[in-house]
């Protein structure tokens, strides 16, 4: 071998040795840059938000249901209903969710459906023989919200900005041979772009109830809810140079199979272990026998989240050559807690004969939601994150109505409502609201076997950023059909 020889092979060597520490201290920074980037405004709202809860009787009024709750699902709507309840009450119910996201990217449009079936709902109501007024416990497991959601996206982004230069990390790219050694790429934008998020998990909780008739007609109420829940998020990304701009360009000088440049991958997945609890409190008030007013204060529920989070990352060349990162099978882990903010509600329902007719409102100030007690997160960051909060939510009033009419000659209940929950961001027109239609059905045998079903439809718009603001955003209109049937006992 050449002396120049020699000098070449000494060279590639310490290149390769350098390459191997930079991808230690790399991967490193990115586990505490990829965690930071897992956390931020839309988990905060994950929680927050209100879902459409797991009664038949309500969701087919849309959920208007605060001036009735004289059931067990009333644990959940307004506790002090169930005073109302003068026998033993055992409920249970399934429900099915179908979510379906037309995601429109740089002029392409691209459809995705994604489903769940649930057990969720089971409920126990046990009135006690009181001298005067009521007295009544219960218990209730139940699945207030479903996390089910997913996206698909496929378009090509003519603009001169990538997730590589824009997201990804210098020492990451390097890492992936796609810089040279003082952190440039070559890569400005012209690439397609494409992948999908998938997201599951559910808020359960076990409630325990409690309502007397503390006055002639005037009941009041307190659920404490223990919380067990979990939240799944992967997703996958792609940049392909399927015009093959970058083919005669060596991304990573001295290294020849970087000139055919095909396409990156990146694949995070987070996984949410979530314990919490919260307390909602209610006064209902009956005016004789043809209406009643209710109120209630859902205090702040505090989640405790244990986040686990999982990559990998790969770069892909015209030779074969495939250059890997990940933590997969040694994921990070960071503990937080996200706290909701108050919400006050008041409603009321009227009876004339067989029709009852309902409504309600709740005030929400999502500005007040907060990341607090970190472990493996600088309290920096989580001010950072609550000051975003506060910049970018506000306070909403949603709205409920509904009605019921009784055929009493068959015993068949037929409902309908409407209701909308009011987008938390700033600035956001009507189109961002969550508009639901609703209707049910329900048959009472004997007067002592019930059996409902009850149907919403939900649409509204949403948009998401892939990196930066507004460079690489989807444009969904996402649709959701949820079918829940419930089946109810009283002895």
């Amino acid at each position: 071998m050449t002396v120049e020889g020699i000098i070449q092979v000494t060279r590639e060597a310490d290149d390769k040795m350098v390459r191997f520490q930079m991808i230690r201290i790399s991967l490193l920074l990115l586990l505490a840059s990829a965690t930071l980037y897992s956390q931020g405004v839309n988990d905060a709202l994950r929680f927050s938000e209100q879902g459409i809860g797991y009664s038949t009787r309500a969701l087919g009024m849309g959920n208007a249901y605060i001036g009735l709750s004289d059931d067990a699902t009333g644990m959940h709507n307004n506790p002090a209903g169930i005073g109302l309840a003068k026998r033993m009450e055992f409920t249970g119910g399934l429900s099915y969710t179908n979510m379906s996201n037309a995601s429109t990217f740089f002029g392409n449009t691209t459809n995705y459906d994604n489903s769940s079936t649930k057990l969720n709902n089971l409920s126990f109501l046990l009135p006690f023989p009181t001298v005067r007024g009521s007295l009544v416990f219960g218990m209730t497991y139940n699945v207030e919200k479903d996390f089910n959601r997913g996206m698909k996206f496929d378009g090509y982004n003519p603009g001169n900005n990538s997730f590589i230069q824009n997201a990804l990390g210098v020492d990451d790219a390097y890492d992936l041979f796609l810089t040279d050694d003082d952190g440039n790429t070559k890569i400005n934008g012209r690439l397609n772009q494409s992948g999908s998020i998938l997201e599951s998990g559910t808020v359960s909780k076990w409630g325990f109830s409690g309502a007397i008739e503390a006055y002639p007609n005037l009941f009041l109420g307190a659920t404490l809810n223990i919380m067990n829940s979990s939240y799944e998020n992967s997703r996958e990304y792609f940049e392909d140079d399927l015009l093959g701009i970058y083919d005669t360009m060596e991304l990573a000088p001295g290294y020849p199979f970087t000139r055919q440049f095909r396409y990156f991958a990146y694949s995070p997945v987070y996984k949410w272990d979530i314990g919490g609890w919260n307390m909602k409190a209610g006064a209902l008030y009956q005016i004789k026998d043809f209406a009643r007013v209710g109120i209630t204060i859902q205090f702040p529920k505090v989640f405790s989240i244990n986040e686990k989070f999982e990559y990998s990352a790969s770069s892909h060349f015209g030779d074969g050559t495939v250059k890997n990162v990940g933590n997969s099978g040694d994921p990070s882990e960071v503990e937080y807690d996200i706290i909701t903010p108050f919400e006050l509600s008041a409603g009321a329902s009227y009876r004339f004969y067989g029709l009852i007719l309902s409504g309600q409102v709740t005030a929400v100030d999502y500005k007040q939601t907060k990341f607090s007690n970190p472990e493996g997160l600088s309290e920096k960051d989580i001010a950072d994150i609550n000051r975003d909060i506060k910049d970018q939510l506000r306070a909403v009033i949603n709205y409920n109505i509904g009605a019921e009419y009784t055929i009493p000659q068959v015993g068949v209940r037929v409902r309908a409502g409407y209701f909308v929950q009011k987008s938390p961001y700033q600035g956001d027109d009507s189109s961002f609201d969550k508009k639901y239609i609703t209707g049910g059905i329900g048959l009472l045998l004997d007067d002592n076997v019930s059996i409902d079903l009850a149907y919403a439809r939900g649409e509204w718009n949403d948009i998401g950023d892939n990196y930066g603001s507004g460079v690489s955003r989807t444009l969904q209109k996402i649709k959701t059909d949820n079918l829940l049937l419930g089946v109810g006992f009283r002895f």
